[in-house]
């Protein structure tokens, strides 16, 4: 997923819709990591 914003916000390549459909549908694992792994350093601030 962080490739994929590098190529929108800097436009390191030109976008195609499979490479779009794919990080909206199939990328979201990364963010839902990123958000226990949040939640796991504020309980532990707790």
């Amino acid at each position: 997923m962080k490739g994929f914003r590098n190529i929108l916000v800097h436009g390191y390549a030109s976008l195609n819709d499979a490479l779009v459909y794919n990080n909206i549908f199939h990328g979201r694992a990364d963010i839902y990591q990123f958000m226990e792994e949040v939640e796991d350093c504020i309980t532990k601030l707790h």
